[in-house]
C-alpha cells in the first residue's frame, strides 16, 4: 500500500497496532472456514475434532486442531495427542500408538482393554530418542491378574528381553501369589520376600530377610496381618 504523504514513525505504529487485531482474527476466522479447529483448551472444539476423525476414520483430522499464537493454555501438539489418544481409545489402532507421547503405555493400555497379552510384546519402542519399555508392565498385568506366571515367561523368551523388565513382570506376579519362590534373582531380595510374605500372610518366609531391622519388622507386620 503507498500513501500520498510519508508516514511518521509514530503513524505508523499506530496504524500497525490498529491493524494487527483485525489481520489477526481474520487469519483466524480464515482457518475456521478451512475446516481447521482453532482452540485455546481441550473443549468443545477438539472434542468436535476426535468425533469428526472417528466419523470419518481418519486420524489426520486431530492433526487440524490450532491453539492461536501466544494463547494461555495447553500446547497444541498436546491438543493433538489428546485427539490422538482419544482415536486410539475408540478404534484400538495400535498401530498408530508410535505417533503419541506415551507410545508403550498406548500398547499396554490396548493389550489390557481388548484382553490380548500378545500384543505386550510390541509395548516397546527402542527406536525413540526418549526410550519406551513397558513390555514388563504389560506382562505383568496378565501375570497379576490370572496368577499366572507363563505371561512373565513369554517377555523372557524374547531376544532383546532387559532383565529389569522380567523382575518388573516377576513382582507383579508376586504381588497377587505371595510366591517367594522368585525372589532370590531379584535385584532386591529382601523387599520380595518381605512383599511376599505379607501377600500370602507367611511370617516364615521372612526368615530369608537379611537385614535383621527388616526381617524382624516383616515378621511383626504379617503376624497383625493374621490377626
Amino acid at each position: 500500500m503507498r500513501f500520498p504523504f510519508p508516514m511518521s514513525t509514530t503513524r505508523m505504529i499506530i496504524l500497525i497496532i490498529v491493524l494487527l487485531p483485525i489481520t489477526y482474527i481474520a487469519y483466524y476466522e480464515a482457518l475456521n472456514l478451512l475446516g481447521y479447529y482453532v482452540t485455546t483448551s481441550a473443549g468443545e472444539k477438539t472434542k468436535v475434532a476426535l468425533e469428526e476423525a472417528i466419523r470419518r476414520k481418519d486420524v489426520t483430522i486431530c492433526q487440524k486442531i490450532i491453539v492461536p499464537f501466544g494463547s494461555m493454555g495447553p500446547a497444541g501438539g498436546d491438543l493433538v495427542n489428546g485427539c490422538y489418544m482419544g482415536y486410539i481409545h475408540e478404534t484400538n489402532d495400535i498401530s498408530l500408538c508410535g505417533e503419541v507421547i506415551s507410545s508403550a503405555g498406548c500398547v499396554t493400555a490396548i493389550a489390557e482393554r481388548t484382553n490380548n497379552p500378545d500384543l505386550c510384546k510390541k509395548a516397546y519402542f527402542p527406536e525413540y530418542t526418549m526410550f519406551q519399555e513397558n513390555r514388563g508392565t504389560c506382562f505383568g498385568y496378565f501375570a497379576k491378574r490370572e496368577r499366572e506366571y507363563e505371561y512373565c515367561q513369554k517377555l523372557e523368551k524374547l531376544a532383546d528381553m532387559n532383565e529389569n523388565q522380567k523382575i518388573v513382570c516377576m513382582m507383579l506376579y508376586v504381588d497377587s501369589t505371595g510366591d517367594a519362590s522368585f525372589c532370590p534373582v531379584h535385584d532386591e531380595p529382601d523387599i520380595c520376600y518381605n512383599k511376599a510374605a505379607r501377600i500370602s500372610g507367611d511370617v516364615s518366609i521372612c526368615n530369608a530377610i537379611v537385614n535383621e531391622e527388616k526381617r524382624n519388622r516383616c515378621k511383626m507386620e504379617t503376624a497383625q496381618k493374621n490377626i
